[in-house]
């Protein structure tokens, strides 16, 4: 939510500058937080145990 009340701040929150952008950087936001959830995940299972 912080990451979206950010981007509505750069924005200026004007849905013409939404549809201008277009879907690829909504879909690259969405690939990064499947990223960064994966990754998250599989550093706390499986790297976490080994260093402690």
């Amino acid at each position: 939510m912080l990451t979206m009340a950010m981007t509505a701040l750069g924005t200026e929150t004007s849905i013409e500058k939404f549809k201008k952008a277009g879907a690829k950087p909504f879909l690259l936001a969405a690939l990064l937080y499947i990223w960064l959830l994966v990754g998250g995940y599989l550093l706390a299972k499986y790297v976490t145990p080994i260093l402690g």
